[in-house]
């Protein structure tokens, strides 16, 4: 990102996707993260009207919510986007892996 900044009018009005190089469901990343940092989480999809209340019983603002829940079920109607290399193509350099990143992360996933 900080190269996106740095280089910002040759990358001024452009859409640029930034994807890492794994492409993994809610669940596989539960058990990978499972797997490193030997606990069991479990992913539950959230159920919208559940979402909603909760979310209004914080505090949130109902149109951050509503936006909130509609990105979340347009999602499951779309196909899965495709990796790009647009990261390596600005950065010149591979993106991490979610691998890499749990382990390197792994005192913030346990706090």
């Amino acid at each position: 990102m900080a190269k996106l900044f740095a280089d910002f009018k040759n990358y001024k009005n452009q859409k640029i996707e930034l994807t890492g190089i794994d492409q993994k469901s809610f669940q596989e990343v539960t058990k990978l993260i499972n797997v490193i940092l030997d606990i069991n989480l479990k992913y539950i999809s959230p159920d919208p009207i559940n979402y909603y209340v909760g979310k209004k019983h914080q505090g949130m603002d109902q149109g951050e919510i509503i936006v909130r829940i509609m990105l979340h079920l347009l999602q499951r109607f779309q196909s899965t986007s495709p990796l790009t290399d647009q990261y390596e193509k600005i950065v010149n350099d591979q993106p991490n892996r979610l691998e890499n990143f749990v382990r390197r992360r792994k005192e913030k996933f346990l706090e």
